[in-house]
């Protein structure tokens, strides 16, 4: 019984990690767009 609960602990840690990747990886492709449309912004300006 003690098996099950040590896998299903590791189930729910790699489910952390992978929403916490999965997190890291939207917030800098949120940068990016940012960027990208402060650049076309500035280009429109020109």
């Amino acid at each position: 019984m003690k098996m099950a609960g040590t896998y299903e602990n590791q189930a729910i840690q790699e489910q952390k990690q992978r929403s916490w990747v999965l997190y890291e990886v939207i917030q800098k492709a949120d940068l990016i767009c940012e960027y990208h449309e402060y650049q076309i912004e500035h280009l429109k300006r020109l």
